[in-house]
């Protein structure tokens, strides 16, 4: 059993809502009994950790071959476009939450230290984190268009929720 939820969704304070890229809040994880993010702390980057956590769902996240740095950041600013159909870039800062995601036939293993990992079926985390995105792509839409600073925002932005939906929408077998 997975929980995986959004806590407080919110742009941040200092900053124009409308310039806001990123979505910030909370992220509440626990599978089985271990609990990776217990949702208090609300100023993550939750639009980023859904695009991370979309990656997982075809990919491995591990130390040797991460997806990014966290699964869950503190912050994912920089948005940066790598070209026609390519996964975004973003950067931020060193802090966030990490775990390792690994896929094994119609299982998936999440571990959070050499003592904690467990064991979910595919479908489970599949489920969980399509309704998480879903969460944080629902807050985007209830609130006001975006307005990128520059061309190169603007690029990146974009490529972004490209990426997003081909991930997000993408036929897995």
């Amino acid at each position: 059993m997975i929980t995986l939820k959004l806590r407080n969704p919110h742009w941040l304070e200092n900053v124009n809502p409308e310039n806001d890229l990123c979505a910030h809040g909370g992220v509440e994880i626990q599978a089985n009994e271990i609990t990776f993010s217990d949702g208090s702390y609300t100023n993550w980057t939750v639009s980023a950790s859904a695009l991370y956590f979309l990656r997982t769902i075809t990919q491995d996240h591990t130390k040797e071959k991460p997806v990014y740095e966290h699964l869950i950041p503190c912050c994912g600013f920089c948005m940066y476009a790598q070209g026609e159909g390519e996964d975004v870039v973003l950067f931020g800062c060193p802090n966030g939450i990490d775990f390792e995601v690994k896929h094994m036939d119609d299982k998936v293993i999440l571990k959070k230290s050499e003592k904690e990992e467990t064991t979910i079926t595919f479908g489970e985390w599949q489920q969980a984190i399509y309704s998480f995105a879903d969460s944080v792509e629902a807050f985007f839409r209830s609130s006001q268009p975006k307005q990128p600073f520059d061309q190169t925002d603007s690029e990146g932005y974009i490529a972004f929720w490209n990426e997003w939906k081909r991930r997000r929408h993408a036929k897995i077998s």
